[in-house]
């Protein structure tokens, strides 16, 4: 074999062998060159090799950096003191002065929002509209403004504020009008448990009301709740105004409805046979019908000439045991986060004494929820004053948790 053809190398770019022959920079080997009898093939380069270690502590860095990240961003947020937490001296006083403004708000002096006292010269009397969801309630409310005081819309009404007095917190709008003799405060709730508030606490203490209810519907539950709490809290006089009689064409079924109203106001104690029932349309008034507003104006003319301001001559006497409708304040409240049951027995309070009481559920009642308002027996064990209508309030360890107002007296 010609020496010159030995293959010396290979050329580290293409790969190609290197003869002996060929003019080339690279270095002789010191050791001679074996001929194994075949030809070298050339080495491609191999790229290096991942470490599988490596791959995992990359792995385990990366997760740690989302874990970093979420909690940073979290912090961004107010944290709330869990349970086991207690807030540091600046939170509780931020927290304060918040529910304190909150508070001032609620119990504001705006004669868009509570009642201010009437200091004419006009007899004043406290109204409100009451009765079942969707009767036409605020569109009354709104009718009478258009023809008698400053005009509301009905939707102004709805959006009722929010009031805290007596501690209770409802919603509640309040307008004022006047006729040639009488000066009216008015109140309209939008809720039913708004309305149920006002009563029993005595927030509203009110010398008539209007009932009103739909034509198209006649009596309802809250109907027949709103009479009966009307009754319990001393109104000895309503006016009915029967809405939406524009949508009935059977003047035999308006009929009908007048009956069944006359009937079940009497069974709650008020005059079934002489109280004013006034047909018509609150929205047909708005909207400048012409029967619309006469039906205003006789509700209004009726109201003039059957309510009557409260006067209340009754003396309060001792007695032992009353019955009583209660609403127990929510949670949100400031009440009770648990229900009460049959023989609860916390501190009954008027305006001067507080003693220790018995409670008595109805039959059929197992307990009572913060939020409810329930009928119930009270017996006392030393004797306090109270008349039938008077409010007063139920603590526990001196804490507000419920107010109510009598019913009747047993004993």
């Amino acid at each position: 074999m010609n020496q010159n053809n030995n293959i010396i190398g290979y050329d580290s770019q293409t790969g190609q062998p290197i003869y002996g022959n060929q003019n080339t920079n690279i270095q002789q080997p010191t050791q001679p060159q074996m001929n194994t009898g075949y030809t070298q093939q050339p080495t491609q380069p191999q790229p290096p090799k991942k470490s599988k270690k490596g791959l995992v502590v990359v792995a385990v860095l990366a997760i740690i950096a989302v874990i970093a990240g979420i909690v940073l961003f979290g912090n961004q947020d107010k944290k709330e003191p869990t349970n086991n937490e207690t807030p540091n001296n600046s939170e509780v006083e931020n927290n304060n002065e918040q529910n304190n403004e909150q508070q001032n708000n609620n119990t504001g002096s705006s004669s868009d929002l509570i009642e201010e006292e009437y200091t004419g010269t006009k007899q004043n009397l406290t109204v409100a509209t009451v009765g079942h969801v969707d009767h036409g309630k605020s569109t009354l409310t709104s009718a009478i403004t258009k023809f008698y005081g400053k005009y509301k819309t009905a939707d102004e009404i709805d959006g009722a504020p929010e009031v805290k007095k007596n501690g209770i917190t409802y919603n509640a709008s309040f307008v004022e009008y006047e006729t040639t003799s009488r000066h009216y405060s008015h109140y309209d709730m939008p809720g039913h448990a708004d309305y149920v508030k006002t009563i029993i606490s005595g927030s509203v203490k009110l010398d008539g009301a209007i009932l009103v209810v739909a034509a198209t519907d006649g009596p309802m539950a809250q109907t027949r709740e709103h009479l009966k709490l009307l009754h319990q809290a001393g109104v000895e006089k309503i006016v009915v105004y029967m809405s939406k009689c524009d949508m009935v064409d059977d003047n035999e079924l308006l009929s009908l409805v007048e009956m069944e109203i006359r009937e079940l106001v009497s069974e709650y104690g008020f005059d079934g046979d002489n109280t004013p029932i006034i047909k018509g349309s609150a929205l047909k008034a708005i909207e400048g019908d012409k029967d619309g507003e006469a039906s205003i104006r006789e509700l209004i003319t009726s109201m003039d000439k059957w309510l009557s301001k409260k006067e209340n001559h009754e003396i309060s006497y001792p007695h032992t045991k009353i019955n009583a409708a209660v609403y127990v304040l929510s949670k949100e409240e400031g009440g009770r986060h648990t229900p009460f049951f049959n023989d609860y027995k916390p501190q009954i309070s008027s305006s001067t004494a507080r003693e220790n009481g018995t409670i008595t559920l109805p039959a059929g009642v197992e307990m009572v929820m913060p939020g409810d308002n329930v009928d119930m027996t009270i017996t006392l064990e030393k004797a306090m004053s109270f008349k039938k209508g008077d409010n007063f309030q139920i603590l526990e360890d001196g804490k507000l948790v419920a107010v109510g107002v009598i019913e009747s007296i047993e004993q």
